[in-house]
């Protein structure tokens, strides 16, 4: 805390506050941070995490609008740098928290022929695949993104509201157990 009070303006300490006070339950507080780091610039990643946080609330309005920020933010960012696989992956993510399908598979498919071995990549195409319910190719990803250097697999996924739908598959625990 003493960062945010120190800086008001600091944006990745709302943001880790805010995902904090998630992990610890306490959801409105982390609201309140993601929108306090979301305020401080055109930053993509404080609109990634209020969109799943207002999918956990159970406000889909709320959640696609965010969403729209991360898809209107990381395109203009991706016009200043094509080949950013990392924030390419991150827009194929957002497309799919709002039910773009065409949009995500394209994107993915782009981000696999740029550099199919960045694991922080490859983790946010997993994300992807698991929004959009494909479970086979999310835990593929997975994969690919551990074996990329995506280490912090195992805790980003455990925590990630992207693998909701398949945390509690078989296959997700197994592959889960597997990188532990």
């Amino acid at each position: 805390m003493a960062v945010v009070q120190a800086d008001s303006r600091h944006m990745l300490a709302h943001l880790r506050l805010g995902m904090i006070a998630e992990r610890s339950g306490r959801l409105e507080e982390a609201l309140t941070q993601y929108q306090a780091a979301a305020a401080l610039g055109s930053h993509d990643e404080p609109w990634r995490y209020l969109a799943a946080l207002f999918r956990k609330l159970g406000d889909p309005d709320a959640a696609q609008n965010a969403a729209i920020n991360v898809i209107d933010i990381t395109t203009r960012k991706l016009e200043a740098s094509l080949d950013d696989v990392v924030l390419m992956s991150r827009l194929g993510e957002a497309y799919a928290r709002f039910g773009g399908k065409v949009e995500t598979h394209a994107i993915v498919r782009r981000v696999v022929e740029l550099d199919p071995s960045d694991g922080l990549a490859m983790y946010h195409c997993a994300c992807a695949h698991a929004l959009l319910g494909e479970t086979s190719q999310a835990l593929g990803f997975l994969r690919r993104a551990y074996e990329g250097g995506f280490r912090a697999v195992t805790h980003s996924a455990a925590d990630d509201s992207a693998f909701d739908a398949i945390r509690g598959t078989p296959e997700f625990g197994s592959l889960v157990a597997e990188f532990e």
